[in-house]
């Protein structure tokens, strides 16, 4: 993962620990992190629930 987005492995470990650090990501690591997971970018965030209307 951490190749992948081109970050270090702490960071990828600080944003899985504090989803304060996650926030303050830049939206191209959200983004490069989310084509790793291959999920949408919302859905990081959202979860299961991003794009659902009710």
């Amino acid at each position: 993962m951490a190749k992948k987005v081109n970050v270090s492995t702490r960071t990828i470990w600080s944003y899985e620990n504090d989803i304060n650090n996650l926030r303050n990501a830049s939206y191209n690591t959200i983004s490069l992190i989310a084509n790793a997971l291959e999920i949408r970018t919302g859905q990081i965030f959202l979860g299961d629930n991003f794009g659902k209307i009710e």
